[in-house]
């Protein structure tokens, strides 16, 4: 089947348009993408579920908006309808030759037919766009395993909830995070804008925790979810990338293994916080998990 991207511009123009219909479009505003990642067992025994892990991007609409541009320019340079790590992941491991090709993925994957070394490329180039982008990298995680053992054991309520939990630390942490690194946007209004979940307990968390700092904090404003497939949602691809690698690095790291560096993505992906630490020696975003999990791990490298 033949190949038809959008027009990067035209990705732009319907974010902008997009943009245009929440409460602080007649000001510069900031938009939150964010990504949930290890999000589908709250014992934290299945596989890839002992670490929740909410993360993604806060930028200017306008910024935002070149992201778009970008991004959708880079899909169509790879002939790709999208991004998505997981997808990436699996064909990477297929065209190396580490796992076979299922019937499944043979007959889904958008990557399936990709040599290693474009899905490297193509996995580059996207990271790029995220670290050259005027941005900041928020997030926060809990250990779901950690968690069910502390409610197994009555030091948590019988109730409570590792989602629900990560969701309240994750807003807890944009404030300190803006100002840490990026003060002149302390009092800028704020929307969310999440991936869409088939996980109603995550959702209903994710909004109820947004409802409650709202009471406090007046800088945040609607919160949705939405389909990062679609071009105004393209930065959730973007915050997909982020949450998905540093899930990667925090669970190799609790496991007591390196992580594997792979510097020619994790340079321009966290380019931001890096030229950060390289200005302000020692300093990192300390409400901000990825910010405190990348500064240890660049320190392996």
């Amino acid at each position: 089947m033949r190949f038809r991207g959008k027009s990067p511009n035209k990705a732009k123009r319907e974010f902008l348009e997009w943009a245009s219909l929440f409460s602080g479009s007649l000001f510069v505003k900031l938009v939150a993408y964010a990504d949930d990642s290890g999000t589908h067992d709250p014992t934290g025994i299945e596989t890839g579920a002992k670490e929740a892990l909410i993360a993604g991007l806060v930028g200017p609409v306008e910024d935002m908006a070149n992201l778009c541009r970008r991004w959708q320019q880079t899909l169509n340079k790879y002939k790709a309808p999208c991004f998505h790590f997981c997808e990436w992941s699996d064909a990477v491991k297929v065209a190396r030759g580490t796992r076979k090709a299922s019937s499944t993925f043979l007959a889904k994957n958008p990557f399936r037919d990709w040599k290693h070394e474009t899905l490297d490329r193509f996995a580059i180039e996207l990271a790029t766009i995220v670290g050259t982008t005027n941005s900041v990298i928020v997030g926060t995680g809990v250990f779901t395993d950690a968690f069910h053992k502390e409610k197994t054991l009555g030091e948590r309520s019988p109730d409570s909830n590792p989602y629900i939990e990560c969701a309240n630390k994750f807003f807890a942490s944009i404030p300190p995070t803006i100002v840490e690194c990026r003060k002149s946007w302390k009092r800028m209004p704020i929307s969310f804008f999440f991936d869409q979940t088939d996980n109603t307990e995550l959702r209903n968390g994710i909004t109820a925790a947004h409802h409650e700092h709202t009471k406090t904090l007046r800088t945040f404003r609607e919160i949705a979810f939405a389909d990062k497939k679609f071009t105004p949602h393209l930065p959730l691809q973007a915050a997909d990338m982020v949450a998905y690698r540093a899930k990667q690095i925090a669970l190799s790291s609790r496991a007591g293994k390196e992580p594997y560096i792979w510097e020619e993505f994790d340079a321009p992906l966290f380019k931001q916080m890096f030229d950060f630490w390289d200005a302000n020696p020692k300093r990192y975003a300390r409400d901000n998990f990825i910010s405190k999990l990348m500064f240890k791990h660049r320190r392996t490298q």
